[in-house]
């Protein structure tokens, strides 16, 4: 057997619901009778898990919330965009009032001072919202700049969501903050898709009587059909900065988490013709790159294409990407058996992906991303030096997604890269030669996901990798259950799911088997949880697995507040257990426990931190990188803590700090991050973060000695300091500034031999393996929203990576000595403009001032 180190996802789901029954069948599983004869479940909780694999809810019909309605009427003539509400169509459009709070109460009516009262009218091309924010002291409304989409800092903002559908399922956001600026986005019930970007108008005005916002979103940024319901799902929030007040038009109760499905309606949306929705972002990027003195030019082409295929299903398309100014990651020294995952930032790979996320199988970073070498070739000649280029051409990908008038939502991806090659060069002739480490791919994604009243759903995916050539595929297919019964007060989420790598003279099979039971209502909770993965399963061709071999059982209970107590706005207490096996041979692994905190107060301090304990330390079979043997770590014990001061403020500070401390051992880790921030107007503000961390007699896996692995104890030192800088000019341009600096120390003081039972045996070891690394980053950014969904980005880099082993240089002399490396400045332009089909061949009957 071998512990495969590869890639371990936790999956923890927090929702809401109430204390009636579970309303769920029990039937026999077919994999019950194994796990009870394998006895992987601790005594004390053998007897509650294998009920637990046993059950299988059928769920019935959903909860029916209470639901405000609002009956639409349509406008005799469009109303001018200009934030006055002075059109006298107005007067004949409907009034949405009596919004109630959300945060931080859960029910309470609005001032008299500070009542909203919103307007709605819809014709054939657009829905209109007429927005008045009541409020006594209009002088003090907060109105901070940010850049498109980032909304909730310093200022109000005023907020509708639209389900045409009114499913329960996907809402359509549009936000308008009290400076102007516009934020969109979708809601499902896997979270809010901030990706998503639209076309829609908006403005807004500060008067005597408080704010106004007035909106104009056309249909085409919306989906429905043309014989579908004619009551949309409807919610509207308001938000109060200066009292940190949210409140909603339908009463959302914060103990459930279905906030999609408590939205009420609006009636009467009849004889509405859904429109072509077809739109198109070519792109033009100019480069220019500096290193060494030596300056290359380039540009590319490419475009984005959106086509509504009908009511329901989209086709998102990029031909020949450029993601020339995607952030840069964040480099860090890995020191462990496991790879490290990498936010993703291209926005063609975030945007209307909720549906691929299903079963956590989908790791875009895996497509054009840095190359792997799975041909695994070599040169021909040792003594050449590689050069791995920096990411894999992606030639195009393509989305297509949507629900069926069954909510059955469907979706197929498909992306294809091009071949890789790695070069190596002789250091004194300079001849070059090419070997191709990852050949053309094709990576696919199909996923079904049929929805149960409302608050369930049911999913089939499936991913495949095909390489050109000998490489090997793969193949990983999952069914993943998320089921509630009809108070939503239980919620079971169960995956079972199959990965198989194919090679030219065999087949890998393994497989991944998950069980969470959890109480989701009420204030008080607590949570079941069940993983078992053999040691073949592998979905890291284009998922993310950080380590299988596993058999995890996890067992939490909580207790929180949704109406403000004593000093208290909102609070949660948390308790929790996990036993840790491996699932080939059946063997200990670990096991922990602990308890965490989080408090807000009623000045608006928020602390929050826990403790955990490992009483019986660990038999860590991963660290070693060696079949078969296993590193027993002693006990351990860690605490952590953090507060954030109110934000309201110009000055706030943010704190972090973490202490570990192994018994028996003359080992302690401990770290400390401080994070103030200052906003020097509504348009600039500046963030810096400190971070220090030291590990003191720090003890790890450090190299091979003729096949058998060298542990060594080391301190390890990390000082990382980050400057974030943004001035917002106005509501559709910005400019930020990050800069990023990261330095970590690794010196080796001691060497050991691992031996049959997990000791460490003290050892002679002449080699060098201290390490010095240093990671340096500038980023400098203008953006400009010139149009509708149109920007121009002007962009500025500076990069520097160095990795030595000089550590006992001082702060001053690493970065003097990283500015004398050969430096990389690179500068950008990109241009985008969008163009829809609806504004370029039919004319607008809208009137925008």
């Amino acid at each position: 057997w071998l512990p495969t180190g590869r890639n371990s996802s936790h999956n923890t789901a927090h929702s809401a619901a109430s204390n009636s029954d579970l309303g769920i069948l029990l039937q026999t599983s077919c994999s019950a009778k194994r796990f009870s004869d394998r006895n992987l479940i601790p005594p004390p909780l053998r007897s509650l898990f294998l009920l637990f694999v046993l059950v299988w809810p059928v769920v019935a019909v959903s909860q029916q919330f209470e639901r405000k309605e609002l009956d639409m009427r349509r406008a005799s003539e469009p109303p001018v965009i200009d934030g006055l509400l002075e059109d006298e169509v107005w007067l004949t459009a409907p009034v949405a009032r009596n919004f109630v709070m959300l945060n931080p109460g859960n029910g309470p009516s609005e001032r008299p001072s500070q009542k909203s009262e919103v307007r709605m009218l819809f014709d054939d091309e657009f829905l209109y919202i007429g927005a008045r924010m009541f409020d006594a002291h209009p002088d003090s409304i907060l109105t901070e700049y940010t850049p498109r989409d980032v909304y909730n800092r310093n200022h109000d903002w005023f907020g509708i969501f639209i389900n045409p559908y009114n499913d329960g399922i996907s809402d359509f956001n549009f936000r308008v903050t009290s400076a102007g600026v516009q934020s969109d986005s979708r809601n499902t019930v896997d979270g809010e898709d901030q990706g998503w970007n639209t076309v829609w108008y908006s403005e807004v005005r500060i008067d005597e009587l408080g704010w106004i916002v007035e909106m104009a979103i056309p249909y085409q940024s919306l989906r429905f059909a043309e014989d579908g319901p004619t009551s949309w799902g409807l919610n509207m929030l308001r938000y109060i900065r200066r009292k940190r007040e949210e409140y909603s038009w339908n009463f959302i109760d914060k103990s459930v988490g279905t906030y999609v499905q408590q939205c009420g309606l609006m009636n009467g949306m009849v004889g509405i013709e859904p429109p072509v929705r077809l739109s198109f972002l070519p792109y033009l990027s100019g480069y220019m790159n500096d290193y060494q003195g030596q300056t290359d030019y380039s540009y590319r082409l490419g475009l984005d294409m959106k086509y509504g295929i009908n009511e329901s299903f989209t086709l998102d398309a990029t031909l020949v990407p450029d993601f020339g100014q995607v952030p840069f990651d964040d480099q860090q020294l890995n020191l462990s058996p496991f790879e490290l995952q990498f936010e993703e930032n291209r926005p063609f790979f975030n945007e209307g992906v909720d549906l691929f996320s299903k079963g956590d199988l989908f790791y875009s970073r895996r497509i054009g991303g840095a190359p792997n070498n799975v041909t695994n070739a070599q040169a021909s000649d040792t003594t050449l030096q590689p050069s791995i280029p920096e990411f894999t051409q992606l030639y195009n990908a393509v989305k297509l997604s949507g629900r069926t008038g069954g909510n059955l939502g469907i979706g197929v991806f498909n992306a294809v890269t091009a071949n890789n090659y790695q070069e190596f060069t002789d250091p004194i002739s300079g001849a070059r030669e090419s070997v191709l480490i990852e050949p053309l791919t094709n990576y696919n994604i199909l996923v079904f996901d049929q929805r149960l009243n409302r608050n369930s759903s049911l999913s089939l995916v499936n991913t495949s990798v095909l390489r050109n050539g000998d490489a090997h595929d793969a193949l990983v297919t999952g069914l993943v259950t998320d089921l509630m019964n009809k108070k939503n007060s239980w919620r079971l989420n169960q995956e079972y799911i199959m990965s198989q790598r194919f090679f030219t003279d065999s087949v890998d099979r393994g497989f991944r088997i998950s069980n969470r039971l959890s109480r989701i209502k009420g204030n008080f909770r607590f949570e079941l949880g069940q993983e078992l993965m053999t040691d073949r399963y592998d979905i890291n061709d284009l998922g993310f697995l950080r380590r299988a071999n596993r058999s995890s059982y996890l067992a939490k209970t909580s207790y929180q507040i949704f109406q403000p107590q004593g000093w208290f706005i909102r609070y949660e207490l948390t308790a929790y257990t996990q036993y840790d096996q491996l699932f080939e041979p059946n063997v200990f692994n670990d096991y922990d426990y602990g308890l965490e905190y989080f408090f807000i107060t009623k000045k608006f301090l928020a602390i929050g931190g826990g403790w955990n304990s490992k009483p019986v330390g660990s038999h860590d079979y991963f660290e070693p990188r060696t079949p078969g043997m296993y590193w027993k770590r002693p006990k351990r014990d860690s605490f952590y803590g953090w507060f954030s001061t109110d934000y309201r403020r110009p000055f706030a500070l943010d704190m972090r700090f973490r202490r570990r401390f192994w018994h028996g051992y003359d080992f302690a880790f401990q770290s400390i991050t401080i994070e103030p921030r200052y906003r020097f107007s509504d348009h600039f503000t500046l963030v810096t973060e400190l971070e220090r961390e030291r590990n003191t007699g720090d003890i790890g896996w450090a190299t091979f000695d003729q096949g058998a692995a060298v542990f060594g104890r080391r301190d390890r030192e990390n000082t990382r300091l980050e400057v974030r800088g943004i001035f917002v000019f106005n509501e559709v341009s910005s400019l930020n500034l990050n800069i990023r600096y990261l330095w970590t120390t690794v010196d080796y003081t001691n060497f050991y031999s691992l031996d049959d039972q997990g000791g460490l045996e003290e050892r002679a070891f002449a080699d060098q393996l201290d390490l010095n690394f240093t990671s340096w980053n500038v980023d400098l950014k203008y953006s400009w929203w010139f149009a509708p969904a149109s920007e121009l980005v002007v962009l500025y880099r500076n990069a520097l990576l160095d990795l030595n082993d000089r550590t006992q240089q001082s702060l001053s002399d690493n970065i003097s000595g990283l500015f004398e490396l050969p430096q990389a400045h690179n500068f950008s332009v990109r241009f985008t403009y969008f163009l829809d089909y609806n504004s370029v061949f039919r004319r607008s009957r809208s009137r925008k001032s």
